[in-house]
């Protein structure tokens, strides 16, 4: 990809058609690549950069050589999600960016995030939560750059029957808890 006033952005696709890496004119020059990697039904789950000095195409061999479509869920690795079934398959917690999980609460077990995170309705407010979710994000980490050691913001988003957000709690840069509730009127 070209645009005006910059470096030519190189960009593997894997044999799904989902992008998999990318490279700017600054990351060329150092050696590195951004990465994406994806959960069973194609949603983007773990993004990153590592360093690898291969060029464009020595990296669509690579991520073609790798016949695993997606990553699992895992517990014990600080992430939540196996990190060496698609490519990078060398890929490691310190080369993470952002982490998404889906669907339920289990990446808070997987974590051991404990009961910090956990939906606390306020009283006088009437939403329920609702657990059975399809498609939503439940959560997040974003890493903290040039953290040391690794600094991650979580966020745990809650829905209520129709699927809107009721509560959101997330950590702030300054150690925080932040906990946001909404409160919906009218057609229930």
């Amino acid at each position: 990809k070209r645009v005006p006033g910059a470096k030519q952005v190189e960009m593997v696709y894997d044999q799904w058609d989902r992008l998999v890496l990318s490279q700017d004119g600054n990351q060329r020059l150092a050696s590195k690549w951004s990465f994406t990697k994806y959960d069973v039904l194609n949603r983007p789950i773990i993004t990153g950069e590592f360093t690898n000095a291969n060029t464009q195409a020595q990296m669509i061999t690579a991520v073609a050589a790798v016949t695993n479509r997606y990553e699992n869920t895992a517990s014990g690795n600080g992430v939540g999600y196996s990190l060496n079934l698609t490519y990078p398959t060398t890929a490691t917690i310190n080369d993470i960016y952002t982490i998404t999980y889906y669907d339920d609460y289990t990446y808070k077990t997987n974590l051991s995030l404990g009961t910090a995170y956990d939906a606390v309705i306020p009283s006088g407010f009437t939403g329920v939560v609702h657990t059975r979710l399809k498609n939503l994000v439940t959560g997040t980490k974003i890493r903290v750059l040039q953290s040391s050691p690794l600094q991650w913001l979580v966020s745990a988003t809650y829905y209520d029957s129709r699927y809107r957000v009721l509560q959101v709690i997330g950590d702030d840069h300054l150690n925080n808890k932040n906990r946001i509730t909404n409160e919906y009127y009218g057609y229930t």
